[in-house]
């Protein structure tokens, strides 16, 4: 079984016993919760994807500049849970994805303060031959609209009717399923949620360095404290990846929520010497591009928090990773409980 139709088997037996009615249904994005949720539902329902992106994958994506190709979202993922595990380790026997053994470091107030080796014993997946690979294969079979950015949606009788941002009205819909960052899905349902129950979402920016020649670091991977960088990786040190150079920098949530509104040209100047000060390549880059992430990661919730809100009512759903973490692992949970729940509504 593909894991673009993985779904653990006693969920599989019930909607075995169900047939595909003429329900329609809209999901708004096309990352990990959007596209596990359309090939789940799609044994129950007509459904269609909308994204306003060229690709699909939303944070699981890759960056392509010049020569260079850079996973500037999701840098990796891991997970605890039984079937998510199970997920990665079907993804990984298609050769999806592959576990990074890379060569991880900690460092604190500009001093590595720890060193280890990332095994397979507790893998750290990254997809290949780039990360957007994991979000191709998934969206395999589905039916989904790219370049469509829906800027409105309203009722018209039973349905809901979904407009792009020329104001063309496009199909019609039994229920929509909103997975962008909170603030952009409650900009399309303002008053159908308790928006006490929505998680805050933080900023972050991506800083994507290209070498013309190669270099060693003492690490392939490293977590940075106290300093307005979170992370570095070298993109070449993933499996499948190409031999050219790149580094993948990271700055902290809250070092971003203060500098959100800068031109990204002084972003990127001062992360890049932040870099070079911590990594001290001996050349400098040929490439320097800086992405800015409104929408990237929320303070650590309670564990009673809702892994999605739902509007049985009014037939509209909001989940993704940002209700659980801001993480793959995140968006793959709370696909799965939202299945559950919306399975008792069709």
């Amino acid at each position: 079984m593909k894991a673009c139709q993985l779904v653990e088997k006693k969920r599989r037996e019930q909607v075995n016993n169900v047939s595909i009615t003429s329900m329609k249904i809209a999901i708004i994005g096309s990352g990990i919760t959007g596209l596990c949720l359309a090939q789940w539902l799609s044994e129950l329902a007509q459904v269609t994807i909308f994204d306003k992106a060229r690709g699909v994958g939303g944070r699981l994506t890759t960056r392509y500049a010049e020569d260079f190709e850079f996973d500037h979202g999701a840098p990796f993922f891991a997970g605890h849970d039984p079937d998510f595990q199970q997920f990665c380790q079907t993804l990984e026997s298609e050769g999806v994805i592959a576990p990074w053994c890379a060569r991880f470091a900690e460092i604190t107030d500009g001093q590595v303060t720890l060193t280890r080796q990332w095994s397979d014993d507790k893998p750290h997946y990254v997809g290949v031959p780039r990360m957007n690979s994991v979000a191709k294969h998934l969206v395999t079979g589905l039916n989904i609209q790219l370049n469509c950015h829906i800027a409105k949606i309203e009722k018209v009788s039973s349905q809901w009717q979904l407009y792009n941002k020329e104001a063309q009205a496009l199909d019609t819909f039994d229920w929509v399923i909103l997975t962008a960052p909170p603030p952009q899905s409650l900009a399309l349902a303002p008053t159908l949620f308790d928006t006490k129950a929505l998680p805050t979402m933080l900023p972050c920016f991506a800083l994507m360095l290209g070498f013309d020649k190669p270099f060693d670091m003492l690490f392939d991977a490293a977590l940075v404290r106290n300093s307005a960088l979170s992370w570095i990786a070298s993109g070449s040190s993933k499996p499948g990846r190409t031999s050219h150079s790149t580094l993948t920098c990271l700055a902290s949530n809250a070092w971003a929520q203060a500098h959100l509104e800068l031109p990204l040209e002084q972003i990127s100047a001062e992360l890049e010497q932040e870099a070079s000060t911590l990594v001290g390549y001996p050349h400098p880059p040929s490439l320097k591009v800086c992405h800015r992430w409104r929408f990237a990661n929320h303070p650590k919730r309670p564990k009673d928090s809702p892994t999605f809100l739902m509007n049985a009512n009014e037939k509209m759903l909001m989940c993704g990773d940002s209700f659980v973490q801001g993480k793959v692992e995140g968006a793959y949970l709370s696909a799965k409980a939202s299945f559950e729940a919306l399975k008792q509504h069709l």
